[in-house]
């Protein structure tokens, strides 16, 4: 049996994604997702924060091509680590790097007219059309 770490993740960008770029020169995006988990039996939303940290040529092209309300699903996988911080108290950490990504925003305009724009890998292939009218409907309770 082969053990499975994936989540697959659609929700906006709350706000744009932190670029920096490692001593040796790669580059790490990081950012957050707003996902919405339904609607109470009041109506009122329910949304799940969940910070995502992508590398390399991930992290360039979300740079690159989202912004702040950008509704982008993402495939992670859940890594945890530790570190000693400078007081010498160990620190542990909860991530979920991005494996691959693609925006579902229709066009990007990036100066020179709008074009489709791109994804990682073809995320998207295992996820369903949903009409507008249909994203209300809660599947579950």
């Amino acid at each position: 049996m082969t053990d499975m770490n994936q989540a697959h993740l659609i929700g906006r960008l709350t706000a744009d994604a932190n670029i920096t770029t490692t001593k040796d020169g790669k580059a790490v995006a990081k950012f957050t997702l707003a996902v919405s988990r339904g609607k109470t039996k009041e109506g009122s939303e329910l949304t799940d924060f969940i910070g995502c940290v992508a590398f390399d040529k991930i992290a360039e092209k979300i740079g690159e091509w989202t912004k702040k309300g950008h509704r982008i699903a993402v495939t992670t996988r859940q890594q945890t680590g530790n570190y000693t911080n400078k007081d010498g108290q160990k620190v542990y950490t909860h991530d979920n790097v991005v494996l691959s990504w693609q925006t579902l925003e229709k066009k990007q305009d990036n100066g020179n007219g709008s074009k489709p724009a791109p994804n990682s890998n073809d995320v998207m292939a295992g996820f369903q059309d949903i009409e507008e009218n249909e994203q209300d409907e809660v599947p579950f309770e």
